[in-house]
């Protein structure tokens, strides 16, 4: 079953809010969650034709947008890589005067490697269920649930130690 560009917009649409709430938090920056967003949203757009109705339109966008963050880190840590130490310095204290203010939960999670943080996230934050988040992340359900697991493994240690 094929759906139409018009009902797909429309559907795509009325994700932006979840979809922004992931980005603000895959990037502590409200401003760069927007751009994280346009640009999830403008790929998946063009890759339309490429979305198999099988799995859920949020599913797909959500990894459309993972990708995106992905991207635009690892081309930040090129060009922080390439500038000079001075550059280096500016760009740590720009960092630091963020907008966000995060919390000891956010510095916890973030303490969580990705591979933990992402399962844990769309399943507890977004609600998605192991089976979707699964596909996600490709791998096996069994492996999300052990993830998740360990992840809130992680957390109550951390909440133990404070």
């Amino acid at each position: 079953m094929k759906i139409s560009d018009r009902d797909l917009a429309q559907e795509m649409t009325a994700s932006l809010p979840t979809l922004t709430t992931f980005a603000r938090f895959l990037s502590r920056n409200s401003a760069q969650a927007e751009d994280l967003v346009q640009q999830a949203m403008l790929q998946a757009w063009e890759s339309r034709a490429r979305w198999q109705p099988v799995s859920t339109l949020s599913s797909w966008l959500f990894a459309i947008l993972r990708n995106c963050y992905y991207d635009e880190y690892r081309r930040r840590r090129r060009e922080i890589a390439q500038a000079s130490r001075s550059l280096i310095a500016d760009a740590v204290i720009a960092e630091q005067s963020i907008e966000w203010n995060p919390s000891d939960l956010d510095r916890a999670l973030r303490s969580l490697p990705a591979a933990l943080r992402d399962p844990l996230m769309l399943v507890a934050v977004r609600g998605l269920s192991y089976q979707d988040t699964a596909r996600l992340c490709g791998c096996k359900e069994g492996t999300i649930k052990s993830r998740i697991s360990r992840a809130r493994a992680h957390l109550s240690r951390l909440v133990d130690t404070a």
